[in-house]
């Protein structure tokens, strides 16, 4: 597994992608720490004082959309999707390029679809004016941020496929010999 920071372009532009993931990173840790803290103190109040939080089931459906959606671009970043190798060739042949980059387009034809879909929906929801049953908390913009890190995520997805790429011919590029003069 790669780290961004060991695929991160130079310069400004990696002061900037480092600054979105770990802003995506602390981003899914509050949504997390808000969805166990709201979970919790409904069952105190549904339990105990027999008066569940209103709206809480539904805030709960909105941090999880939200909780996955954050972590997909960065789990995409990292390479710690689930992987299936049905053919394994050796890093840095021709054939495990190739392998990658298939998956690849594979990968990001469906996030790209996703993404575009996403998006129509979402528009869809704000032209209906659609909202949540007991808050009235609009769709429309968990689905336009849903679209948004599906794209990201397909980003995410070339640029992990280059760095694996890159990193599988480096490793096979024989060392130079500091013994010769």
């Amino acid at each position: 597994m790669l780290s961004p920071t060991q695929y991160a372009p130079k310069g400004r532009a990696r002061q900037v992608w480092l600054f979105a993931h770990k802003t995506l990173g602390f981003a899914a840790f509050l949504v997390l720490f808000a969805m166990m803290g709201l979970t919790s103190a409904d069952v105190v109040m549904r339990y105990i004082f027999n008066s569940p939080i209103p709206g809480a089931y539904e805030l709960t459906e909105v941090f999880l959309v939200t909780l996955i959606f954050l972590a997909l671009p960065l789990a995409t970043a990292t390479g710690e999707h689930v992987e299936v190798e049905l053919y394994d060739p050796r890093p840095g042949t021709l054939g495990f390029q190739f392998t990658v980059w298939i998956g690849t387009a594979v990968v990001f034809a469906v996030l790209a679809v996703m993404a575009i879909e996403l998006w129509e929906h979402a528009d869809k929801l704000q032209r209906r004016n659609t909202v949540t049953n007991s808050l009235d908390l609009p769709y429309y913009p968990l689905g336009f941020f849903t679209a948004f890190a599906s794209a990201l995520a397909g980003l995410e997805v070339l640029v992990f496929a280059i760095a694996r790429t890159q990193r599988a011919r480096s490793a096979q590029e024989p060392e130079a010999d500091d013994r010769t003069a």
